[in-house]
């Protein structure tokens, strides 16, 4: 494969590709995923995959880069971190905060882990300068907690501008989301701490699932065990705990949706568990996937919490973005990132739930998205076509541009006829929801990067 590579590609003597990821899929092939490093140096959305049989290479797909100029780092990566803090606006960041790494190491199960970031050097490319070039950079995982932030950050290693942010906090963009609150009354699997103690964990899915009272505070470390007396779960404290159980059972039907129908153990594949914190801050309007979690607000004041079925699948498909594809938050690859989770929340809605299903994002909670009608939310369903934002609002449109994949998702499973924005005429036949998630899922797993 390496000497394909460098037959397809020009390739200089210092460009070499490491291998990351091997992949059989359904079909009986192997996808190869290699990361492209300069002078030892990993190129930030470089990475090539190789899509084989047992015998031959049958394709190559990805990117790569050229003709990258070679840096040498003169900012030391502490001052870069310093840079990234200040420019961020960051106050209050979570490693300064007690307990949090002891919290981390106990939802992983694993003693090493820390939020705390190990500056890394990356060539990336310049977002803010005037010519396509890619610079030597320190990358930094920034995460504050007061204001909210989390995302990379890519500090030219030289001049210590900020030349790129990947933002890992995907949310949905929303207004509000019970037995549950939303779903009526369902199955869950709890843990049984004695004869009438009963919390939201349960070990039978991948590494766990688990869900959390966050108690209107901001502090991860200070959550609690939602707990039950006798493991019926219709008495609750304090307001909106019955959405507990819509997030633990949301939960719960995102892991077994993507296991059963596409093999995957969990959102990275390596049955991480599926973690849940409820009632976060006060009057906190949205919910968000952080990288490593779910957490969810209780809403404004129109007391919709945030945890209908759909948008519990959408924030943990984000997971599932994350360790496959990888796609960047922000302009086109970031509206494909928020147009696969609306495809895999509203997927699972329609298996888990189908009697009260829909192609609109958020019904339970006040719809914001429809997959059927974008424009009905002012977004588009053409590429370019109406309502197409461009320009650095919402991380280049995210969670506008995503109208275009999206209507492409619900024309591909149920089928129509009609005119475009552009103005093309179309028709199409539908394949069933089932084809069409089957076709979105290898597309994200194998082919995109």
């Amino acid at each position: 494969i390496q000497e394909v590579f460098r037959t397809n590609f020009p390739v200089s003597p210092e460009d070499e590709f490491q291998l990351t990821k091997i992949e059989t899929d359904g079909l009986g092939l192997s996808h190869h995923s290699f990361q492209q490093f300069y002078r030892g140096v990993p190129v930030f959305g470089a990475i090539v995959k190789a899509h084989c049989t047992i015998n031959e290479i049958l394709s190559l797909s990805g990117k790569f880069v050229a003709d990258i100029e070679a840096g040498t780092a003169t900012l030391e990566a502490s001052d870069a971190l310093d840079i990234a803090i200040r420019e961020t606006g960051a106050q209050r960041l979570i490693w300064q905060m007690p307990g949090q790494d002891e919290c981390l190491q106990r939802l992983n199960g694993d003693s090493k882990s820390t939020w705390r970031t190990e500056p890394e050097l990356w060539y990336v490319k310049d977002e803010v300068g005037s010519r396509e070039a890619y610079r030597l950079a320190w990358k930094l995982d920034i995460y504050a907690v007061e204001p909210l932030f989390r995302a990379d950050i890519y500090v030219d290693a030289q001049s210590g501008e900020i030349l790129f942010r990947n933002e890992k906090l995907h949310s949905a963009d929303a207004n509000g989301i019970g037995h549950s609150r939303y779903s009526g009354i369902q199955p869950i699997v709890t843990d049984s701490v004695d004869a009438t103690t009963f919390r939201l964990r349960e070990s039978g899915r991948a590494l766990g699932v688990e869900t959390f009272n966050m108690n209107n505070g901001t502090d991860y470390n200070m959550a609690t065990d939602f707990v039950d007396s006798n493991n019926v779960w219709d008495t609750f404290v304090q307001a909106f705990d019955n959405s507990a159980i819509d997030a633990h059972w949301g939960a719960e039907m995102t892991y077994d949706y993507f296991m059963q129908f596409h093999g995957r153990d969990s959102y990275d594949d390596a049955a991480s568990k599926l973690i849940s914190f409820v009632h976060y801050d006060n009057g906190y309007s949205n919910a968000f996937w952080n990288g490593t979690f779910m957490t969810y607000g209780d809403g404004g004041s129109n007391n919709n919490p945030f945890q209908g079925l759909d948008v519990c699948g959408h924030e943990f498909a984000h997971g599932v973005t994350q360790y496959s594809a990888g796609l960047i938050y922000q302009n086109e690859s970031g509206a494909l990132n928020e147009s696969f989770s609306d495809i895999f929340g509203n997927t699972i809605e329609f298996w888990a739930r189908p009697t009260n299903a829909s192609w609109r994002i958020g019904d339970d909670i006040g719809a914001f998205r429809s997959m059927s009608n974008p424009s009905q939310y002012s977004n588009p369903d053409t590429y370019k076509g109406s309502f197409w934002v461009t320009g650095g609002w919402d991380n280049g449109g995210v969670h506008t541009n995503s109208g275009v994949q999206n209507f492409w998702y619900y024309l591909l499973s149920e089928g129509g006829t009609g005119t475009n924005d552009n103005g093309d005429n179309y028709s199409v036949a539908g394949i069933g929801i089932d084809s069409a998630a089957a076709i979105a899922y290898r597309n994200l797993n194998v082919y995109l990067s």
